[in-house]
Order: C-alpha cells, then sequence, then structure tokens
C-alpha cells in the first residue's frame, strides 16, 4: 500500500506537469476535465470488479483469503503493467513529446491538428 501510494503520487506529479507544459492553455480545462472522469469513473467499476473477484475466490477457498484477493489480482496488473509501460515512458520520449509540439505544424499562428481530427486549426490566444 505504502509503495502504491508513493508510486501514484510521482504519477500524478509527472502527468500532471506534463500535461501542463505541452496543452495549451485554453484547453487545459478541458483536458484535465477527461482525464479525471476516466481516472475517478473507474472507481465504481474497480470495486464492482473487486466484489466479482471476492465472489469468485470465496467459491473456491475461505473468506478471508477471498478478501484479500483483489489486493492480489490488482498488484498482479500493476505490474504487468509497470512492465508494459517502463520500456515507453522514458525521458526521451516526453522530451520528445515537447519537442514534437514546439516544432508542431503551425500556420498563421495557429496549430493545425493531423489529418482526420475534426477541427481544422486550434486558435492560440
Amino acid at each position: 500500500f505504502v509503495i502504491q501510494s508513493f508510486v501514484g503520487v510521482i504519477w500524478n506529479v509527472i502527468t500532471v506537469s506534463l500535461r501542463q507544459t505541452i496543452i495549451p492553455d485554453r484547453l487545459l480545462g478541458r483536458v484535465n476535465s477527461v482525464y479525471r472522469f476516466f481516472a475517478w469513473g473507474m472507481m465504481p467499476v474497480g470495486s464492482l470488479l473487486g466484489g466479482v473477484v471476492v465472489a469468485v475466490t470465496e467459491a473456491v477457498s475461505d473468506r478471508t483469503v477471498a478478501l484479500r484477493a483483489p489486493f492480489w489480482v490488482a498488484a498482479g496488473v500493476f505490474a504487468v503493467m509497470l512492465l508494459y509501460a517502463l520500456p515507453r515512458l522514458t525521458t526521451e520520449r516526453i522530451e520528445a513529446a515537447k519537442a514534437d509540439w514546439a516544432a508542431g505544424d503551425w500556420v498563421q499562428g495557429r496549430f493545425q491538428l493531423p489529418p482526420g481530427d475534426d477541427a481544422e486549426f486550434i486558435p492560440l490566444p
């Protein structure tokens, strides 16, 4: 629990700092609202899945083991996600994202979105 809490704090600092760096100020509120919507919206889903894990585990084991099972399942999922993300979340990639934004496709003071996006331009303040 202590390690998970520490990593959660570090994750929040890094992601918020990165968003504040590469997202234009006028869009930052919208981006943060979507981020929070998904982050907080997954909490009831996680609670439901935790209940399912307890119910399934209790059918094959005693209640003490069943009540600990969601934590072990979560630890396993976090470990797999860490192994997947570790080689992909590097300082070089973060710096490349910043550089891509800084060297973006600017047309008449506006940043042009990639083809296929709904809007053609994002006006800058």
